[in-house]
Protein backbone atom coordinates (compact mmCIF):
# COMPACT_ATOMS: atom_id res chain seq x y z
CA UNK A 1 0.00 0.00 0.00
CA UNK A 2 2.83 2.45 0.47
CA UNK A 3 3.60 2.52 -3.07
CA UNK A 4 0.09 3.23 -4.10
CA UNK A 5 -0.37 5.97 -2.06
CA UNK A 6 2.83 7.33 -2.98
CA UNK A 7 1.50 7.07 -6.32
CA UNK A 8 -1.44 9.02 -6.00
CA UNK A 9 -0.07 11.59 -4.17
CA UNK A 10 2.59 12.28 -6.96
CA UNK A 11 0.13 12.07 -9.71
CA UNK A 12 -2.46 14.05 -8.13
CA UNK A 13 -0.39 16.55 -6.52
CA UNK A 14 2.98 16.23 -8.24
CA UNK A 15 4.56 15.93 -4.60
CA UNK A 16 7.36 13.01 -4.18
CA UNK A 17 7.85 11.77 -1.04
CA UNK A 18 9.66 7.73 -0.10
CA UNK A 19 7.44 5.11 0.34
CA UNK A 20 8.50 5.10 3.85
CA UNK A 21 7.06 7.92 4.57
CA UNK A 22 3.75 7.08 3.01
CA UNK A 23 3.03 5.05 5.88
CA UNK A 24 1.09 7.87 7.88
CA UNK A 25 -1.65 7.75 4.99
CA UNK A 26 -2.83 4.09 6.47
CA UNK A 27 -3.61 5.39 9.82
CA UNK A 28 -5.55 8.48 7.95
CA UNK A 29 -7.28 5.18 5.91
CA UNK A 30 -7.54 2.85 8.50
CA UNK A 31 -9.80 5.57 10.48
CA UNK A 32 -12.77 4.76 8.68
CA UNK A 33 -12.33 0.97 9.56
CA UNK A 34 -11.72 0.77 12.95
CA UNK A 35 -14.18 0.16 15.26
CA UNK A 36 -12.05 1.75 18.28
CA UNK A 37 -11.85 5.27 16.51
CA UNK A 38 -15.78 4.95 15.78
CA UNK A 39 -16.12 3.66 19.55
CA UNK A 40 -14.30 6.65 20.63
CA UNK A 41 -16.39 9.74 18.35
CA UNK A 42 -19.24 8.46 19.47
CA UNK A 43 -18.77 8.13 23.00
CA UNK A 44 -17.02 11.79 22.78
CA UNK A 45 -20.18 13.07 20.51
CA UNK A 46 -17.92 13.98 17.42
CA UNK A 47 -19.08 11.75 14.83
CA UNK A 48 -21.14 15.05 13.04
CA UNK A 49 -17.50 17.24 13.59
CA UNK A 50 -15.40 14.42 12.13
CA UNK A 51 -16.95 14.86 8.80
CA UNK A 52 -16.37 18.43 8.54
CA UNK A 53 -12.79 17.92 9.88
CA UNK A 54 -9.73 18.60 8.19
CA UNK A 55 -6.95 15.64 8.76
CA UNK A 56 -3.25 16.54 8.64
CA UNK A 57 -0.77 13.67 7.66
CA UNK A 58 2.87 14.17 8.33
CA UNK A 59 5.01 12.19 6.08
CA UNK A 60 8.39 12.92 6.86
CA UNK A 61 11.13 10.36 6.38
CA UNK A 62 14.51 10.38 4.20
CA UNK A 63 15.27 13.59 2.16
CA UNK A 64 12.02 14.74 2.69
CA UNK A 65 9.26 15.67 0.07
CA UNK A 66 10.31 16.78 -3.57
CA UNK A 67 7.49 18.57 -5.62
CA UNK A 68 7.86 17.94 -9.83
CA UNK A 69 7.31 19.62 -12.40
CA UNK A 70 5.86 16.51 -13.31
CA UNK A 71 5.32 12.87 -12.57
CA UNK A 72 7.75 9.89 -12.73
CA UNK A 73 6.69 6.95 -14.18
CA UNK A 74 5.51 4.89 -11.24
CA UNK A 75 4.08 1.46 -10.89
CA UNK A 76 0.33 1.03 -12.10
CA UNK A 77 -2.50 1.06 -10.00
CA UNK A 78 -5.51 0.69 -10.18
CA UNK A 79 -7.56 3.60 -8.21
CA UNK A 80 -11.17 1.89 -6.88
Amino acid sequence: MLFRYMNILELRDGIFIEPSSCAAFAGYVGMGNDGDMAEYAESHVLVDTMKQATHIIWATGGSGAVVRSAPLPLIHTTMS
